[in-house]
């Protein structure tokens, strides 16, 4: 998943509800829900790249929620 220009990693926000990984945008309404991240392996987005260049990892994600 590619944020694209203008959305650094700073802005970003990740949570779980229930086995979905919501990834909002600090100070925009704006969201992205993936759905049943946390019911399984196969769920799962292997990379999260902001658009100032940085990628975080599926396995990582779980440290930010």
């Amino acid at each position: 998943m590619d944020f694209g220009a203008g959305i650094d990693a700073n802005e970003l926000w990740f949570s779980q509800q229930g086995d979905n990984l919501v990834v909002s945008v600090l100070g925009t309404t704006d969201k992205v829900t993936i759905s049943n991240w946390f019911a399984g392996p196969g769920n799962v987005v292997e990379t999260i790249k902001s658009g100032d260049g940085k990628v975080l990892n599926h396995s990582d994600v779980a440290t930010l929620v």
